[in-house]
């Protein structure tokens, strides 16, 4: 096979070699992992430039192909961290998905090539044929790369349905997250495409461990919850580690040793999303386990703690609501009436300390994890709120967005009750009648649900892109 050559200044430009492009796919590669998107084009671009081929066989032609993908790269990139391809827009979000089609084929069609061009002819050297080889590898690798961004573009577009009747929960979407992971482990694993490796995998990291956070926090876990959102929040540090965000911007130590997020530019909608993810989940947890932590200090540090999360600030939340209609009480209440032990309280236990016999008393059956006012106790509640919530687990069957309404009249006070997620239940008492479809509390329950059930968040991907 005759090789011809580009010509510069009319002499034959020398052959591209692996000693030239093994650092400098490194270098497009260091620069795509730290979301330096434009710094990679102008890397590959400053070196095309020099040598801009008039001809070129299938061997020169296997490392132009890996350029201009590289090229291409470097924008869908783009795309990707923004979010852009889930914009509720059928024709954009299809473009997108398009473009990392085409580059994934057109990486699998130049391997293919350069490989059935390699079995026709001899290399003419030793480092011909290490040159001829590495370039049908990184091919490859690329290719690699691109099916995983492919599988993670899917995954967020089913993440976004969580919540919503035919959405899948956060157990299947983390157990979908590890196939994805296990399918691509070691597809493109070679040296000068390590950070594009290392990136990939603490994106994939920091979700699962927000993701299995999440399946704790239903089942008041207090330690794996916690040990969840510490790792989430190391992988997250390592991961804009380097990048061009601001030192200022990154996750910051505060109370719990966990830190609150920043907020990020609005090219990297996905990192912005997965901080505000994990401040829900911080906030969830400070919610849930209000009673075990405030035990480690007092009321008002507490509140001062809290509000160094950003939002929701669901104890903020709650006693504004509580304030502002007058109401006797607003509280997380379990449905313990199937489990056969009694109730240890919310937080850590040793295991060989939980009850585990005995009769079970009211505060054993539907104790109450959390209130506000917390001054006051709703103790002579209790007995109402129990019947009540008992009635609202099988009101709420086939209707999971429904609001449990029921007025006393001869306690002359109106009952709320919802189902929140697991067993826990948010109930509001006022005194006197309120209607059934009360438009502030309706408001409440449903915004508060929407952020406890973590559904708000998921569906706001769909919009990340805008904001």
């Amino acid at each position: 096979m005759q090789r011809t050559r580009s010509v510069i200044g009319g002499e034959p430009s020398p052959p591209i070699n692996s000693a030239e492009m093994e650092p400098l796919i490194g270098q497009c590669s260091e620069e795509l992992g730290k979301f330096h998107f434009d710094a990679a084009r102008e890397v590959v671009d400053t070196f095309r430039n020099r040598r801009q081929p008039v001809l070129v066989d299938a061997r020169d032609g296997g490392w132009h192909c890996l350029l201009s993908a590289v090229v291409q790269l470097t924008q869908v990139e783009k795309t990707y961290f923004s979010l852009a391809f889930l914009l509720p827009r059928a024709f954009f979000r299809g473009r997108e998905r398009s473009n990392y089609n085409q580059i994934r084929t057109e990486l699998l069609h130049g391997a293919d090539t350069l490989k059935a061009a390699l079995a026709e002819t001899s290399p003419t050297s030793e480092t011909a044929h290490r040159t001829d080889s590495l370039a049908e590898h990184l091919l490859r690798q690329f290719h690699g790369y691109v099916c995983a961004r492919i599988d993670m573009m899917n995954f967020y577009e089913r993440l976004a349905t969580i919540g919503t009747v035919k959405g899948m929960s956060s157990e299947q979407a983390f157990m979908a997250l590890m196939d994805i992971q296990q399918k691509n482990t070691g597809t493109f694993h070679h040296p000068q495409l390590s950070p594009l490796d290392t990136s990939f995998t603490y994106e994939i990291e920091v979700l699962s461990h927000l993701l299995q956070c999440q399946s704790d926090l239903v089942k008041l876990r207090f330690m794996p919850s916690l040990l969840h959102l510490k790792e989430a929040k190391e992988r997250l540090k390592l991961w804009l580690k380097g990048t061009n965000l601001e030192s200022s911007q990154l996750l910051t130590t505060g109370w719990l040793g966990l830190g609150s997020a920043k907020k990020l530019h609005s090219h990297l909608a996905l990192c912005v999303w997965m901080q505000n993810f994990y401040d829900l989940l911080m906030a969830k947890f400070s919610l849930y386990f209000y009673d075990a932590l405030v035990r480690q200090t007092n009321a008002a540090e507490m509140k001062l703690n809290v509000a160094s999360v950003p939002l929701p600030n669901f104890l903020t939340k709650f006693a504004n609501f509580q304030r502002r209609h007058d109401a006797l009480t607003v509280c997380l209440i379990l449905n313990r009436d199937e489990e056969p032990l009694g109730f240890a309280g919310v937080g850590y236990h040793h295991p060989e300390k939980y009850v585990t016999e005995g009769s079970k008393g009211l505060a054993d059956t539907y104790p109450i994890i959390f209130n506000q006012p917390p001054e006051k106790p709703p103790e002579r509640l209790h007995p109402s709120l129990a019947r009540f919530i008992e009635e609202a687990r099988d009101a709420v069957i086939g209707a999971p967005d429904r609001v449990k309404h029921l007025y006393d009249h001869i306690k002359d006070q109106t009952f709320y009750a919802a189902h929140i997620e697991g067993q826990l239940y948010l109930a509001v008492v006022f005194l006197g009648r309120r209607q059934e479809r009360d438009s502030a509390v309706i408001s409440f329950f449903a915004e508060t649900l929407g952020d406890l059930r973590v559904s708000r968040i998921f569906n706001s991907l769909k919009t990340a892109a805008k904001s």
